[in-house]
């Protein structure tokens, strides 16, 4: 028979596992989370027409994609949005020409 210690000891041990196991899974989510939403706004910035058919990207907003598919349908959004201050104007390259608000 174990004595009653062993298993303390050992239940604790097993729960600081657990514990800091969680925690650096945690944070290791969070950080890539960062990197994929900063990923996307970095190759949105670069690359427009990449997004041209995607539908949903982290980090992005759905004007932005829709910018990219349908300049007049995103400009729209784009325009309202610099009216109440939340973005800057934005420039969209689309091929050979250049959209700008």
């Amino acid at each position: 028979m174990i004595p009653p210690k062993t298993w303390t000891t050992f239940a604790k041990a097993t729960a600081k596992g657990a514990v800091t196991t969680f925690g650096s899974t945690a944070v290791a989510l969070a950080g890539a989370i960062y990197v994929e939403r900063t990923a996307h706004r970095t190759l949105y910035y670069f690359f427009p027409h990449w997004y041209r058919d995607v539908d949903h990207a982290f980090g992005l907003e759905k004007y932005q994609l829709e910018a990219v598919r349908d300049p007049n349908k995103g400009r729209k959004k784009v325009k309202e949005n610099m009216m109440f201050g939340t973005i800057e104007a934005p420039q969209i390259e689309l091929g050979h020409c250049a959209i700008t608000s």
